[in-house]
């Protein structure tokens, strides 16, 4: 073999060598670029800040109100028809420490959602007929002994504008749009479900109320704590829609 086909052959074998070795640069490129891309989609709503608004997980942080001394942990609680009457079916509960507490949401099982339909107005559009979903209605703190001291809240103020957010189980993915006329009160709807947990959000303030899925950009939340003996005098809004008050918005 004469020193020029050694030569080629030995160019063809760098050459391969460098092919290989950007293949690889580009799978491990790909494989980064596929990871932070996954990450990105996890969850787009809530910001899982001091408002604890992530959709699965309520994490629950600088708390203002009663003192909480007495409290040792927090339980979670959607309402439910089972069994011929109503019950409350615990979807959660955390230990109460430093001042705040984290709570991840169980799954529901349809036993434990209602129709969309039997919720909300009929002028409002469902996307889909048989949607069901759930919502949390109280989210109790106890003492070490097991008894209920007080109860949390999410909601905030800006200005003349009042907000709440409240997580919502859904089935299923699935849209409410419309507006919904009661008693005087305009509430306009434009939620997009995805199924497992929802964070909605209901603000007042102007001549129309509005309940989404998207969190408003100016809205500050925080979490409030009460006592029993503050119970009566917490803060509510005075109108609400259907929607919020069939699911027991009044007290969460």
């Amino acid at each position: 073999m004469n020193k020029y086909c050694i030569f080629a052959k030995l160019l063809t074998h760098i050459n391969l060598i460098k092919m290989k070795k950007h293949l690889f640069n580009l799978v491990a490129v790909s494989i980064l670029l596929m990871t932070v891309l996954s990450a990105c989609k996890k969850d787009p709503k809530g910001d899982g800040g001091g408002g604890g608004e992530s959709s699965s997980v309520i994490d629950a942080k600088n708390i203002i109100g009663d003192a909480t001394d007495g409290v040792d942990h927090v339980k979670v609680f959607v309402d439910c028809y089972t069994e011929n009457h109503w019950n409350k079916y615990e979807v959660g509960a955390g230990t109460f420490i430093n001042d705040g507490f984290t709570i991840h949401l169980r799954t529901l099982s349809s036993e434990y959602l209602g129709l969309v339909y039997d919720l909300v107005d009929d002028n409002l559009v469902v996307s889909d007929k048989d949607a069901k979903m759930s919502d949390i209605t109280e989210i109790f703190a106890y003492s070490n002994e097991g008894k209920i001291v007080g109860e949390f809240r999410l909601y905030g103020q800006n200005d003349n504008i009042g907000y709440k957010a409240a997580h919502i189980y859904a089935d299923r993915n699935f849209t409410i749009k419309g507006t919904e006329l009661d008693n005087g009160y305009t509430f306009a709807y434009d939620c997009d479900f995805r199924k497992g947990w929802n964070v909605v959000y209901f603000y007042y303030g102007g001549p129309v109320e509005q309940i989404t899925t998207q969190r408003p950009p100016d809205a500050n939340f925080q979490w409030h704590y009460q006592d029993q003996s503050g119970w009566d005098g917490s803060p509510k809004p005075a109108k609400q829609s259907k929607l919020f008050s069939r699911l027991g918005k009044t007290s969460y």
